[in-house]
């Protein structure tokens, strides 16, 4: 199950339907609430987030359900944790959009090491000050 939080109505959304700046949130199944969350947050912002219900789909479902997303969102944020550091679907989904040459926000969920591909893009400690975090997540995907 797919949703783009943030458009008109919080739906399943139909594939053509993603704006230009929309955010495609990356996290491990146990940051599911945390991702959730962003994702409302951002589009009380007025940026939509697509959110993938049913994050670690078989390989043969990630082509027709995760992977439409990574293509058609303008950003990517990784909600960053042990766990999802560790995950090979939040890391396959990370690969996948630099491969894309776009960009990715890490929201640090804790402090955790930072995998070497994701070194560069910017951080924000979601799980230390939220509310700051969340208004420079908006900030970096708006500028």
């Amino acid at each position: 199950i797919r949703t783009m939080v943030g458009e008109e109505t919080t739906a399943r959304r139909p594939r053509a339907g993603i704006p230009r700046l929309a955010a495609f949130i990356n996290y491990a199944a146990i940051d599911a609430e945390l991702a959730r969350r962003v994702a409302d947050d951002l589009a009380k912002s007025g940026i939509p987030a697509w959110v993938d219900d049913d994050p670690g789909l078989p390989d043969s479902q990630w082509a027709s359900g995760v992977q439409p997303g990574l293509v058609e969102c303008s950003h990517m944020i990784v909600v960053l944790s042990t766990l999802s550091a560790q995950s090979p679907d939040v890391q396959k989904n990370w690969v996948t959009f630099k491969g894309l040459r776009k960009p990715i926000i890490v929201a640090m969920v804790e402090e955790c090491p930072v995998p070497d591909e994701l070194r560069r893009s910017p951080r924000f400690a979601i799980g230390t000050d939220y509310r700051a975090a969340l208004r420079q997540i908006v900030q970096a995907l708006s500028g």
